[in-house]
């Protein structure tokens, strides 16, 4: 529902109609949208990116749960295989590992010793391979009083047989419900990630001023190779802003699919409107919408919307 209400404030004041039965002579006529914010914002393609500020109850960076596995797996951390076969994740601090595809040092992390492991590479020694469905996760972390937070870990892996193969990392205040993050950092299959790759992901729309955070680290299809995982960090964040362009619309909402780029002796009355995700816990003001139409030589239409509000966290 909030979906669905953000959605329509938007389409009303960030839409604009108007006529244009005739333009100059050209064979296609193309449009692009641009959201914009009053604070000097950084534009990346379709993600608005502001200067970090902080909230004043605590310094950014400050350090509200640690863990590298000095002293093993921690007490209330839950493992599961979900194949059924014990393939699941340990703490590991060999120095390297060896198996049919792989032979590779243990990883690199700050701390050293102890870490977390999933050896698909060894799990499937012969055959019949099986994929890895296995996650750990954390106890329960209070972050009551932190309304931005960022987790971050520190990894190394290599996976096979897929691209779409998931390495992912979720985060849950209630231990049921869970927001997926892919932390392959691009790295394609077969190909052994950095050691160590070193991973930030905010959190604050899940876990911001929540007393239950749940972390887990989960990964399913591939079957071989490894992920090391180590030095876990959750710590207050500067206050980000994010937000992003999920759909836009030119024309009409209802036409699909959406084109960029149209013959001009299509072109009637048009409107254009966006709708938006505002991923970070602060209310973003002064939001609108930009939108330029070329006729292949010269703008013919360029304008903006009146100053919007974008709740915080809204999906």
């Amino acid at each position: 529902m909030k979906k669905i209400t953000l959605f329509a404030a938007i389409l009303t004041i960030c839409s604009f109609a108007f006529a244009q039965t005739k333009l100059p002579s050209a064979n296609t006529v193309t449009m692009k949208g641009l959201l914009s914010q009053d604070s000097n914002p950084k534009i990346t393609g379709k993600q608005v990116t502001n200067t970090p500020a902080s909230f004043a109850k605590m310094a950014i960076g400050d350090t509200v749960f640690y863990e590298d596995f000095t002293g093993g797996i921690p007490s209330g951390w839950t493992f599961l295989d979900n194949t059924g076969n014990n393939y699941d994740w340990v703490i590991s601090n060999a120095a390297s590992i060896t198996a049919t595809y792989t032979n590779t040092t243990g990883i690199a992390s700050s701390s050293g010793g102890n870490y977390m492991l999933l050896f698909g590479d060894s799990y499937n020694a012969s055959q019949p391979f099986v994929d890895m469905d296995a996650y750990f996760q954390t106890d329960a972390i209070d972050l009551t009083g932190f309304p931005a937070v960022e987790v971050e870990f520190q990894q190394k892996f290599r996976y096979c047989c897929g691209q779409d193969d998931r390495l992912s990392f979720y985060a849950s205040n209630d231990n049921v419900n869970w927001t997926e993050f892919d932390t392959k950092a691009g790295v394609t299959v077969n190909t052994q990630s950095a050691d160590p790759v070193v991973s930030t992901i905010d959190i604050s729309c899940i876990g911001g001023n929540q007393s239950t955070v749940y972390l887990r680290w989960h990964q399913q299809d591939a079957s071989h190779y490894y992920w090391m995982v180590d030095d876990i960090v959750v710590r207050e964040a500067g206050v980000s802003h994010e937000l992003s362009i999920e759909f836009d619309y030119y024309l009409d909402p209802r036409l699909f699919p959406h084109y960029s780029m149209i013959p001009a002796n299509h072109v009637d009355t048009s409107v254009y409107a966006v709708e938006v995700k505002n991923k970070r816990p602060v209310t973003e003001t002064g939001v609108a919408l930009s939108v330029v139409v070329n006729d292949g030589a010269n703008d013919v239409y360029n304008q903006s919307s009146a100053p919007d509000t974008i709740n915080a966290c809204v999906d």
